[in-house]
């Protein structure tokens, strides 16, 4: 999408000679007769009078000569101004001493341009009083333009033109790209390891700050942030311009504090910024001095930000013009123009490519679309001065056909006040912004679709991608950084076998470990052995249940409250009597039997979830009162399948499975029960879980299901894991399921919206790997913000393929394309 460029009107309307402008002609008339006074006050005669008069005629030209957007006396204003400020020295906390006004209110959107959340604005009498104009600055959570399909990104401009349209407020968008360095990271990975109480843990977070320090060594990964600041007359007014930046772009925001350009304390030189500590790198400025040929939103802003050295664009619009207001300025350009072409005595391709420009632009304007006066200012960054000078050189040459960067000699330090919230009236530089529609301001603020993570708390999950080698790391702590407000750390991991969702899974419970968070794994094919064996038997327990060790109580206490626990064992029973014969049903006399033989059995205990598992009762017990309140044929039922039976070796027995969740990670394997035996094995196993995670309170802890699907065929185990998802967050725990897709995670059930279902509208990521057409066009439905990764979910390879899995990353800022590495300690769990 193109947009108009307007600048060359002003030089049109100052000509006055076909080589010459007005400016020129005004000085060297001036020159003429200063050159003449010169000569009469050195009393010269004869040719030096002459000489005096041409030269200083020739510098009054020079001067008013027009290069690069200035003309020439601006330069030497600019120049005097330097020799002034010249070895001075800058500190950041001159320029971005100021707090943040806790007392602004904003608007939240959300990354898909959905729901907006609104956190009104104090009272005005307990609101501080401030100044008109005042800058409020924001943190922008950008989009991602790089996943969209080209169709969609037009649209996308279209409705960003529609914000730029409705624009009042001076307006400033800061962009910040740099190199990650995990150096943090890794420094407080190394500090884990020396504290850690463990063996196991000690080593592995030991390999793992040396997984992180190669792959920022070896990978070219890279970070942005976003800020804005709007100079509004009033809160109301900057709230509005952050609610529709939301609603029309999708970009939400949250007031925060400038990120300074610098770091340090600099010396502002002629053209560059040096240092005082030679280990902070050197800055150089440059400004937009014209915009030529068709932009699109990624070419050339954000090509920019993709470099692989540390750099800062700035988009400045300090006017924004209504159409009302833009269709008036045009008539005065068009009248301009119009008297240039009927008095000129030949063809004037430039005034006639202008008059192009202003019919274009005030039939934009006809339209609704706005008029902005904007400017594009540059910060490159070099650990030398001749790299800095040469990385300047290569953005010069990158941008050089459709945006000429310069460097004003003497004006560094004052396009360092654009990094600040200073206005652009209040920058001592001359007039060089740039007049652009409304559409064409859409495209200059593709920055905003150009986004990168910055956070390194919680675990690394992988390396993002926009598309090419532009790549960042993603790290993400789902439980939050308040551990008294644990987050509801729930998630899906969803895709075809052979993609490495299992792989992934087990990968990423391992990192969680590492930072102290119990892991629960159950699965039935297996996978989970290579965990163990990549914790050790230190820090890890393996469960391979089968019914010829396995010892488990059907009536372990699972919750505090009676009735609660009388309701389970009613759904139990049932069970138990279908797994023996499908048609054996409770009858309404037999289910209030079991609820009085229970009360009595459970009247004994005053702390039913801490009673050690021999003191509990056993089912030969519960036969025994069932018949004492005259339930003999559910008694005879379950004694003569449950008690004296083969069966009574499993589960008229106190419970020996590790069920007390001692370990740092806990693994059940499923694969030798028979499948007449998984759904009741794994309602057992459930419930000690339940009754553990609910007695020792809070802990950060995830449970995490293999292979679900299975699971949510059954009624009784799916409610219980919805009831988990609905309930662990106050104990600190997150559920985990894994599945190929979204039908078979609900057993079947699904629908084209799955939004009201509780285990998919409760989750708060997901991980999308490889899916069939049918199954990410659900996707795409389900989750709005995925529509853009449809194709892609689609396309992904094996791991096989490439040498690391592919997958779509959700959570709640948004969704990320993602690759995901393993450190060479991880690669152990390839094959599960």
């Amino acid at each position: 999408m193109s947009y108009s460029q307007l600048i060359q009107f002003k030089r049109l309307e100052e000509r006055t000679l076909i080589f010459l402008n007005g400016k020129q002609m005004m000085f060297a008339v001036f020159g003429g007769f200063s050159g003449l006074s010169l000569a009469n006050t050195l009393d010269l005669s004869g040719w030096p009078v002459w000489l005096a008069v041409i030269t200083v005629t020739i510098l009054g030209l020079i001067i008013g000569a027009r290069f690069r957007g200035l003309y020439g006396y601006q330069y030497l204003r600019l120049l005097a101004r330097s020799l002034i400020q010249l070895n001075q020295t800058v500190e950041p906390v001159e320029l971005y001493d100021r707090p943040v006004d806790a007392d602004l209110s904003y608007v939240l959107g959300a990354p898909d341009g959905g729901a907006l959340v609104l956190r009104q604005a104090p009272p005005a009498s307990e609101r501080q009083v401030t100044t008109s104009y005042e800058a409020a600055i924001y943190r922008l959570k950008p989009v991602d333009l790089a996943q969209y399909h080209p169709q969609a990104v037009r649209q996308l401009m279209q409705r960003w033109s529609g914000f730029w349209s409705g624009a009042r407020a001076p307006l400033r968008l800061l962009v910040h790209s740099t190199p990650f360095h995990a150096g943090q990271v890794v420094e407080d990975v190394r500090a884990a390891g020396l504290v850690a109480r463990e063996d196991w843990r000690a080593r592995a977070l030991t390999g793992y700050g040396r997984f992180l320090e190669r792959l920022t060594r070896e990978a070219a990964m890279y970070q942005a942030s976003h800020e804005m600041i709007v100079w509004a007359s009033s809160d109301v007014e900057a709230q509005a311009a952050v609610g529709s930046l939301a609603s029309w772009l999708g970009v939400s925001a949250s007031p925060a504090e400038l990120t300074p350009l610098m770091e340090g304390e600099y010396q502002i030189t002629f053209d560059h910024l040096a240092p005082s500590d030679p280990r902070l790198p050197y800055i150089v400025l440059l400004v937009s001095h014209e915009f030529s040929g068709e932009w699109s939103w990624a070419d050339p802003l954000v090509t920019l930000l993709r470099q692989t050295f540390a750099i800062s664009v700035v988009v400045d619009v300090e006017r924004n013009l209504s159409a009302n207001e833009a269709l008036r300025e045009l008539v005065k350009y068009e009248n301009v123009l119009t008297d240039v072409l009927a008095n000129a005595r030949s063809r004037d391709p430039k005034a006639e490519g202008a008059m192009r420009d202003v019919q274009l632009a005030m039939a934009k304007a006809n339209a609704g679309l706005a008029l902005h006066f904007t400017t594009v200012v540059v910060a490159v960054k070099g650990a030398t001065l001749a790299e800095v000078k040469q990385n300047v050189e290569a953005i010069r040459t990158l941008t050089a056909a459709r945006l000429s960067l310069v460097v004003l000699p003497g004006g560094q330090g004052e396009l360092l006040k654009f990094f600040t919230t200073t206005r652009r009236r209040e920058i001592n530089i001359p007039e060089i912004s740039h007049n652009v529609t409304s559409d064409g301001m859409a495209v200059i603020s593709g920055p905003l679709g150009f986004r990168r993570r910055n956070e390194t708390d919680g675990i690394f999950w992988g390396i993002g991608s926009s598309g090419g080698s532009d790549t960042y790391p993603i790290w993400w702590n789902g439980f939050g950084r308040d551990p008294e407000k644990p987050a509801a750390y729930h998630g899906m991991f969803l895709g075809k076998s052979g993609y490495g969702k299992t792989v992934s899974m087990n990968a990423l419970l391992y990192r969680e470990a590492m930072r102290a968070t119990q892991v629960v794994m159950m699965e039935p094919q297996g996978h989970s052995k290579r965990l163990v064996q990549l914790v050790g038997e230190d820090g890890a327990s393996y469960n391979a249940l089968s019914m010829a060790e396995m010892q488990v109580n059907p009536l372990d206490p699972i919750y505090d409250d009676l009735n609660d626990q009388k309701s389970y064992l009613t759904s139990l029973c049932r069970l138990m009597l279908k797994q023996v014969d499908p048609e054996r049903n409770l009858s309404i006399r037999e289910s209030g039997l079991l609820d009085a033989a229970l009360t009595v059995l459970y009247d004994g205990l005053s702390d039913p979830l801490h009673t050690p598992a021999r003191y509990v009762p056993r089912l030969e017990q519960l036969c025994h009162e069932l018949r004492r309140q005259g339930a003999e044929l559910l008694a005879d039922d379950l004694e003569l399948n449950y008690v004296y039976g083969t069966l009574g070796q499993v589960y008229n027995q106190a419970t020996n499975t590790d069920v007390a969740l001692e370990a740092n990670v806990v693994t059940y394997d499923f694969k030798d029960v028979p499948e007449s035996h998984r759904t009741l094995i794994y309602t057992l196993v459930l419930g000690r879980i339940q009754r553990i995670v609910r007695s020792q309170g809070r802990r950060r802890r995830i449970v995490a299901v293999d292979e679900f699907g299975w699971m949510a065929q059954e009624p009784i185990l799916a409610n219980i894991v919805a009831m988990w998802i609905k309930t662990f967050r106050t104990f600190g725990c997150g559920i985990w399921l894994a599945e190929q897709d979204l039908i078979r995670l609900t057993g079947g059930a699904a629908s084209g919206d799955l939004s009201g279902h509780s285990i998919v509208g409760n989750s708060v990521f997901q991980l999308f790997f490889h899916h069939e057409s049918a199954a990410a066009k659900m996707v795409s439905e389900t989750f709005p913000n995925m529509e853009p990764y449809q194709n892609m979910i689609e396309s992904f390879p094996r791991p096989q393929e490439t040498g690391m899995a592919e997958a779509v990353l959700r959570i709640p800022d948004g969704a990320y394309h993602m690759y995901m590495l393993l450190s060479d300690i991880e690669r152990s769990l390839v094959g599960s």
